[in-house]
C-alpha cells in the first residue's frame, strides 16, 4: 500500500471512521486500525527525521566525522617492536620467518586495521539510537493527533494503544537490523582490506628486505669463507708439522737395537660381546603382553630391555643384586592344561628399586638405579631414597629357554661371574654400562632359527637363546627326534598358541607404542613453543621487524582516504531513514501477514478494546 493511500485514510474524520468500523467485525477493524496507525507513523517519522534530527543524522555520515574517528587510533598500540614480534610468533609458530615474512607482514595490517572497528562501531551505535529516539517521537506524535481528532473523547482507545506499542516494537526491530547488516559490511571491508591489500603499496619493503637479507647473506658468506680459511691454515700447518718431523736425523747406528717381538695385543671385544641377549614376552600394568629385547650381565648383576636390538636408550633397567625369581609352576593353581602350559614358560622376578625414576615403561614405572647413583642422590637431597619393591613378569618361548633364563639370571643375582668367552685386552677397564644398539646387519628375527649354538652373545647374534637349550643336554622329548632340522616346525608345533597369542596382542603392543611416541611428539611440540615464546628477536630480525612496521603504518596512513569514503557511504545506505521509509513501511504491515502469533499483544489489546468500545 502506497504512502499517499495511507494519508488519504488518515485524512477521513474519526466521527466517519468510528461509524464505519462500528458495522464491522473485530478482525476487520483490526486490520484497518493497523493499516491507518502504520500510515500516519510513517508520515510522522519522515517529518521528524526531515526537521529536529536532520542534522544530527547528516553529522554522523559525514566523510569528515569518521575520518576524524579513525585519525584518533594510536597504532604504536600493534605497531611497536615487541608487538610486531608477538604477531609473527603467533602467525608462525615455531617456523623461522626471516627469508619469507610475507605471511607476518599480513597478519600485523590485520591487526592494525582491527582497531578502526572501535570507532567505527561507536558512530554506528550513535546513528542507531538517533533512528531509534526519531522512531519513538513519531509515534507519540501519531498518538497526540489521534487524541485532539477524537472530539469529546480526551483518550485513546486501549486498541489504539496497543496497535501502536506493537508497531513501534517491530520499527525497533528493523532498525536493529539495519544496525546489524550495516556492521557486518563495515567489518567485512576492512577484512578484505586486511586479506587482499594493495601489492604495489609494498614494493618499497620489498626491495627494502631484499637489501637487508642480501647483506645478512653477505654477512653468512663472509663468516663461512673466514671459517674455511681458518680450517684451511690448520690443515696445512698440520702438515708442515708432519713434514718436519719425518726429516729428523735418524739415530746413530751404535745407539740401535732390535727390539724384540712384541706379542700380540688382543682387541677388546664391543660392549655388547659380554651380555646375553634375547626375546622375551613382557607383561605389562595392564596384562598384556609385549615382546621385549632383553640384555642380562652377570658380572654387573644388571639387566635391560628394549623394545628391538637397535634401539637406544633402554626402556628399562633392573638391578639384579639381591633379587628372587619365582618360577609360575611352582603355583599350585587349578587350570586346564594350555594355560598350565603357558605358566611352565613363565617366571617373575622381584626385586628392590629405589623411588628416584628412571624412564621406563610399565609395570615398573620406577626402575632401579645403580648404587652409585643412588648415594649420589642421597648425597645432594641429604635424605635417604625409599626403597619399593618390584617385580617384573616375563615368559619364554620355550621351556628350555625359560630354564637357561632362570639359570643365568640366578648367576646375576648371588653375582658369580661366568667364564669369559674373549678375554679383555691387557689392562683395560671393566665396562660398566648397557649393551649397545646392535648393528643393523645383526638383529636378529624373532620368528626365525639360527644355526649358531653359543650361549654368550659375539660378533654373531642367535636367536637360539631362547629356543632351545643352546648346548645343554637335550631332554629325553628333544632326543626323541630324529634330525635338528625339525627343531623349527616341532617349536612352532609347540608354539601354536603363542604365536597366535602374539598375532592378537600385536595390535594392542603398536598402539601402545604408537600413544607414546605421540606423548613424546607433543612434548617436543610443547618445549619448542616454549621456547618460541621466550626467544628475542636477533639484530637482523629486528631490522626487518622495524621495516615491517613502518611500512604498514605508510600503508594504513594512504588508505584512510578510501576506507573513509566506503565507511560513510556504507552506514549512510544502510542507516539513512528517509532511504529506508518505504521498507519500513512494509515491515510494519507485515502483522497482518503474520497474523494472530505476530501480533499477538497488539490483536490481544485490540480485541479488549474493541470490545469496552461496544459495550461504552
Amino acid at each position: 500500500m502506497s504512502l499517499a493511500v495511507g494519508v488519504q485514510r488518515a485524512s477521513l474524520s474519526p466521527e466517519s471512521q468510528n461509524g464505519v468500523n462500528a458495522n464491522l467485525s473485530a478482525k476487520t477493524r483490526y486490520t484497518l486500525l493497523v493499516t491507518q496507525v502504520a500510515d500516519s507513523f510513517i508520515n510522522a517519522f519522515i517529518v521528524v527525521c526531515s526537521t529536529q534530527f536532520k542534522s544530527q543524522i547528516s553529522q554522523k555520515v559525514h566523510p569528515d566525522t569518521i575520518r576524524t574517528a579513525l585519525s584518533s587510533i594510536n597504532l604504536d598500540e600493534s605497531l611497536g617492536h615487541e608487538e610486531v614480534h608477538q604477531v609473527f610468533k603467533r602467525c608462525y609458530g615455531v617456523k623461522h620467518w626471516l627469508l619469507a615474512p610475507e605471511d607476518g607482514v599480513r597478519g600485523v595490517l590485520r591487526a592494525s586495521l582491527q582497531l578502526y572497528e572501535a570507532p567505527l562501531r561507536h558512530i554506528l551505535m550513535e546513528m542507531t539510537e538517533i533512528t531509534l529516539e526519531a522512531a519513538n517521537l513519531a509515534m507519540k506524535s501519531n498518538a497526540k493527533a489521534a487524541t485532539r481528532g477524537q472530539g469529546s473523547m480526551k483518550k485513546s482507545s486501549l486498541a489504539d494503544d496497543a496497535v501502536r506499542q506493537l508497531l513501534l516494537d517491530q520499527a525497533e526491530n528493523l532498525v536493529e537490523q539495519w544496525r546489524d547488516q550495516t556492521w557486518e559490511q563495515l567489518r567485512r571491508n576492512l577484512h578484505a582490506e586486511a586479506e587482499f591489500p594493495a601489492p604495489e603499496r609494498f614494493a618499497k619493503l620489498k626491495s627494502r628486505l631484499q637489501e637487508l637479507l642480501g647483506a645478512e647473506a653477505a654477512k653468512q658468506a663472509a663468516r663461512q669463507n673466514e671459517t674455511y680459511k681458518r680450517m684451511l691454515l690448520d690443515t696445512l700447518q698440520q702438515l708442515q708439522n708432519t713434514t718436519i718431523k719425518s726429516h729428523l736425523p735418524l739415530l746413530p747406528p751404535s745407539s740401535t737395537k732390535t727390539a724384540p717381538p712384541t706379542a700380540p695385543v688382543k682387541e677388546e671385544p664391543p660392549s655388547w660381546s659380554e651380555f646375553f641377549m634375547g626375546w622375551l614376552m613382557k607383561q605389562n600394568r595392564h596384562g598384556i603382553w609385549q615382546r621385549r629385547w632383553f640384555a642380562l650381565s652377570i658380572r654387573q648383576q644388571r639387566f635391560w630391555y628394549f623394545a628391538s636390538p637397535e634401539e637406544q636408550p633402554a626402556r628399562g633397567i633392573g638391578d639384579l643384586a639381591g633379587a628372587k625369581l619365582v618360577s609360575l609352576e611352582e603355583q599350585e593353581d587349578e587350570v586346564d592344561g594350555e594355560i598350565e602350559n603357558k605358566q611352565q614358560k613363565t617366571f617373575r622376578i622381584i626385586f628392590h628399586a629405589s623411588d628416584t625414576p628412571i624412564t621406563g615403561e610399565n609395570p615398573v614405572r620406577t626402575l632401579p638405579i645403580p648404587p652409585e647413583a643412588q648415594k649420589a642422590v642421597e648425597a645432594l637431597t641429604g635424605q635417604k631414597t625409599k626403597t619399593l619393591t618390584m617385580e617384573l613378569t616375563l615368559r619364554a618361548a620355550t621351556v628350555s629357554s625359560k630354564n637357561q633364563w632362570c639359570d643365568m639370571l640366578s648367576r646375576a643375582v648371588v653375582g658369580v661371574p661366568e667364564e669369559p668367552k674373549v678375554e679383555a685386552a691387557a689392562g683395560g677397564a671393566a665396562v660398566n654400562n648397557g649393551p649397545a644398539a646392535l648393528p643393523a646387519g645383526q638383529v636378529p628375527d624373532p620368528f626365525v632359527e639360527d644355526k649358531d649354538d653359543s650361549r654368550h652373545v659375539g660378533r654373531k647374534i642367535s636367536t637360539k637363546v631362547f629356543r632351545q637349550g643352546n648346548g645343554e643336554k637335550k631332554t629325553e622329548e628333544e632326543s626323541s627326534n630324529k634330525n635338528i632340522n625339525t627343531a623349527v616346525s616341532v617349536c612352532s608345533s609347540d608354539n601354536e598358541d603363542e604365536k597366535s597369542s602374539l598375532n592378537s596382542q600385536e595390535n594392542d603392543i603398536e598402539e601402545e607404542e604408537d600413544e607414546e611416541s605421540r606423548l613424546e611428539r607433543e612434548m617436543a611440540l610443547f618445549d619448542e613453543i616454549a621456547a618460541q615464546a621466550e626467544y628475542t628477536a636477533t639484530a637482523e630480525e629486528q631490522a626487518v621487524l622495524e621495516c615491517v612496521s613502518l611500512a604498514v603504518r605508510e600503508y594504513i596512513v594512504d588508505a584512510l582516504g578510501y576506507l573513509t569514503e566506503q565507511a560513510s557511504r556504507i552506514i549512510a545506505d544502510g542507516m539513512l531513514p528517509l532511504s529506508r521509509a518505504e521498507e519500513l513501511h512494509s515491515k510494519l504491515l507485515t502483522v497482518l501477514i503474520t497474523g494472530r502469533e505476530g501480533g499477538a499483544v497488539g490483536w490481544a489489546g485490540a480485541q479488549g478494546g474493541f470490545s469496552s468500545d461496544t459495550e461504552a
